[in-house]
């Protein structure tokens, strides 16, 4: 089972139908658990709210979640079809449309203790300059900290607000290995090139938990990824509860592939045509969220 995170609707009755519940007696618990946690000074305090979700959760007859969805948002050349997720290793070192356009553009990639960057047939050297923004984006994407590997094919737990969110807004150009190579290389061609011949994309994958990692809690088993999640749905429940609008999106679990796993396309269920003029990130949020 998976609990349905597309829209507001669907998240309201996949939650009730897990937890064995009403749609009322889960906005019951929700308005219980506000009263418990709020402060004299105003607000409420999020530890409280959900020390008393978990109480409730607990005394329901539980169904085992032992899937996830996972939007993965992506500018996608009009030429790929592909609907596989592949990690950042897989993406550059293998042929597809992605290397297709940049070898058409002068830029290649190798294999070596790292990945190369190689322009017009000169490999980069990126080392010197790595505290530099957008420098150090790459050193660590590109596998120079071996400790701490990051190839991996990440995506948001919910699409509900997902337009409001940091990376809709940071990735509607195009992905941001390309946006970063093209400052990288003075080449802001490179990114204009690619956005006139691709199309914005949310690909939307369910995905057995056990392959999943919440960025936020790394070392979650299974057992307990499913706790937390509903304890995180129960947080977006309130939002909708308190009956304000919603104008961010900076509590949507970050996803990432466990042990820089590709996405296999079997997890594959939709894709949605992001219409960019409906992107509304706030960018005052944009210290909340990292990439």
């Amino acid at each position: 089972m998976f609990i349905d995170t597309w829209s507001r609707d669907t998240l309201e009755t996949s939650v009730a139908r897990c937890l064995n519940r009403t749609i009322p007696e889960i906005y019951s618990e929700i308005e219980k658990a506000d009263q418990v946690s709020r402060q004299p000074e105003g607000g409420y305090d999020a530890d409280v709210f959900q020390e008393e979700v978990l109480k409730f959760v607990k005394t329901c007859d539980l169904e085992l979640l032992n899937q996830i969805q996972f939007y993965h948002l992506a500018r996608r050349l009009n030429i790929d079809e592909d609907v596989e997720g592949k990690n950042l290793q897989t993406l550059l070192l293998t042929e597809n449309a992605f290397t297709s356009f940049l070898r058409k553009r002068g830029v290649t990639f190798r294999e070596n203790e790292h990945i190369d960057v190689i322009y017009n047939g000169i490999v980069q050297d990126i080392s010197e300059h790595k505290l530099e923004v957008n420098v150090n984006y790459l050193y660590s994407r590109f596998g120079y900290y071996k400790e701490n590997l990051d190839y991996y094919f990440n995506g948001l737990a919910f699409h509900d607000q997902i337009k409001k969110n940091y990376y809709a807004d940071a990735l509607r150009d195009g992905p941001e290995i390309l946006s970063n190579l093209s400052r990288l290389l003075n080449k802001p061609q490179l990114i204009l090139d690619y956005e006139k011949s691709s199309r914005y994309y949310c690909f939307a994958y369910c995905v057995p938990m056990s392959e999943i990692v919440f960025e936020d809690k790394p070392k979650l088993e299974d057992d307990a990824k499913m706790t937390y999640f509903l304890q995180r749905c129960f947080e977006r429940l309130h939002q909708y509860w308190m009956g304000e609008e919603i104008t961010g999106d900076s509590d949507n679990p970050i996803l990432v592939l466990r042990n820089n796993k590709n996405m296999s396309a079997v997890y594959f269920t939709q894709k949605e045509l992001v219409d960019q003029e409906a992107v509304s990130y706030t960018h005052l949020r944009a210290h909340e969220t990292r990439h």
